[in-house]
């Protein structure tokens, strides 16, 4: 039996490396969600013409708990001819819904006065969400066809957008957007046919939305001074979105989002993430901003809170490796990579009962919601395991939350 430890422990040690790698690769390819909602920048590949063939073809299978299981693929183009233009086109079929998914984009990156900036134009028909800052949609898919959970609420946008966006010292970025769309409700009823660990749990029903052609124009930006884009040890993240929509829905929206990552002892660090949203002119629920559950206050049930305000804040303090030189772990390959983290955090979504007049209106009238907890990380977030507990409310159970591929 000894042999046969020093023997695994020695094919453990020996392959870390390339099993690190490879999670990280399953987080680059599988994590990101191809659509945002409110929060969110989603960045676009900056240079795809040094890493895409003059065609190459991707797929991102996913699940949810309206279409079942959703065969998706397609190919970037990379127009010699024409260089450097890139067309990337993609398909999606939702095998239990049956629903058809497209997305025809060209894309063309130029350089100005020594500044990047990209000119993208896309035509699509998508199912969406606006929960995805919360969870990732790999994790999100796994989560669902294991435990019979889904974090999300689902509907499709169908139509068109232009954006152009300057790249800035290249991790820098700003953006503006001009899109139309339909919005189309997709069902409420849903169901899944076999999990392995819940038996017969039934998935909660996909709430319907308000249907309406929507024209949106955004503007975004991004700063980001972190040191490491994946595990960041110093550095600020912030982005912001500023929205005004027309059509059948007038609205305006004005989104936050930062995170400090500031080193302490060792390798310790703490970790400061605040979120703040706010939207006037619509009740529909595809504008409105939830909190509670995975992702925000995870010692409150999913959608615990719902309104057209939001605002969430968390403090982390990570011991990063410490753990090791506490407990005897440093005969198991990966003790160095296991951590223990403490957190605290807060927010509130208020304002569901009538349509705000002014951008800023009612923000005296929150009730602020608060947890802290516990959480086991392996390789800063890969794999995570969260203990939360509600405190200064008379809720005395605590919560487990199963995280991977994620970020404290």
């Amino acid at each position: 039996m000894s042999t046969i430890k020093n023997n695994l422990e020695q094919f453990l040690q020996n392959r870390a490396p390339y099993l690190h790698l490879l999670l990280t690769a399953a987080f680059l390819v599988l994590f990101i969600a191809d659509s945002r909602a409110q929060f969110g920048y989603n960045k676009i590949d900056d240079d795809p013409l040094t890493e895409f063939q003059v065609v190459d073809f991707f797929s991102r299978p996913h699940f949810n708990r309206v279409e079942g299981v959703v065969l998706q693929g397609g190919a970037f183009v990379r127009h010699q001819k024409f260089w450097p233009v890139i067309t990337t086109i993609q398909g999606a079929y939702g095998i239990k819904y049956r629903n058809w998914q497209y997305d025809l984009a060209m894309q063309h990156w130029f350089t100005f006065t020594n500044q990047d900036f990209l000119f993208k134009a896309d035509y699509f028909r998508e199912t969406t969400t606006r929960d995805n800052w919360k969870i990732g949609r790999f994790e999100n898919s796994v989560a669902g066809v294991l435990l019979r959970e889904d974090f999300y609420n689902y509907y499709t946008r169908e139509g068109w957008k232009v954006l152009c966006e300057n790249r800035i010292f290249g991790v820098h970025h700003s953006r503006i957007e001009y899109a139309e769309y339909d919005y189309i409700s997709m069902p409420v009823n849903t169901n899944f046919a076999g999990t392995l660990y819940v038996g017969n749990k039934k998935f909660r029903p996909n709430p319907a939305i308000v249907e309406g052609r929507e024209r949106s124009v955004r503007f975004m930006f991004l700063v980001d001074s972190r040191d490491n884009l994946f595990f960041p040890s110093r550095g600020v993240y912030f982005e912001g979105i500023v929205e005004k929509t027309m059509g059948d829905f007038h609205t305006a929206g004005f989104f936050l989002t930062s995170a400090h990552y500031i080193p302490t002892f060792r390798k310790q660090k703490l970790v400061l993430n605040a979120q703040a949203g706010f939207r006037q002119g619509s009740l529909a629920p595809q504008h409105l901003l939830s909190i509670g559950g995975i992702g925000t206050l995870c010692a409150y049930p999913e959608f615990y809170r719902t309104g057209q305000n939001l605002v969430y804040a968390r403090i982390t303090w990570d011991f990063a490796g410490e753990l090791s030189r506490i407990l005897p772990l440093e005969r198991i390959p990966t003790g160095e990579a296991a951590s223990v983290a403490i957190f605290v955090e807060c927010g509130d979504a208020w304002h569901s009962q009538n349509v705000k007049r002014s951008l800023f209106e009612g923000l005296n009238t929150h009730d602020i919601l608060t947890d802290a907890g516990l959480s086991l990380i392996l390789a800063d977030g890969i794999f995570r395991i969260d203990f939360a507990r509600q405190i200064l409310h008379d809720q005395d159970d605590w919560r487990i939350t199963l995280r991977f591929l994620t970020k404290v």
